[in-house]
């Protein structure tokens, strides 16, 4: 077998990425590169959410995009440029009450991935838990 000098390659019409996300999630805070407040379903009160991917290339620079899309309608598309072989990268949308959905794809348009969510019109009571009294310190021994 005969392997081709390392020049070849360089000559030869470069092959699209290979795009994968490794992750994607929607929560209302992006906090230290990683995503907060994730869930499914978000209340009346929540006015602004964040789409979180996980993205690894085998080529950099490339773009993805996110396209925010609510009850089946394109809202919105974010070009963001991935420029390491693994990186974190986000997109945030102003929401309002319906059925989101956020597609992420490929330079070609190409969906490689997608998440949904739902944003309700009613805004829900503060939870039980919120309003629990902090536990009591530790006692000391010798106090």
């Amino acid at each position: 077998a005969t392997t081709a000098a390392p020049s070849a390659a360089t000559t030869a019409a470069p092959a699209a990425a290979n795009v994968t996300v490794e992750k994607i999630a929607i929560g209302t805070a992006i906090e230290n590169k990683e995503i907060s407040g994730e869930a499914a379903q978000f209340d009346g009160s929540v006015t602004r959410v964040f789409c979180w991917t996980k993205i690894t290339s085998d080529q950099t620079p490339v773009t993805v995009k996110h396209v925010w899309t609510a009850d089946g309608k394109k809202e919105a598309e974010v070009p963001l440029e991935i420029k390491y072989p693994a990186a974190r990268t986000w997109s945030s949308k102003t929401v309002w009450p319906g059925s989101w959905k956020v597609d992420v794809t490929d330079d070609q348009g190409k969906v490689l991935s997608s998440k949904e969510f739902t944003v309700t019109k009613e805004v829900a009571p503060p939870a039980p838990a919120a309003q629990a009294a902090p536990p009591e310190p530790p006692k000391q021994v010798g106090q």
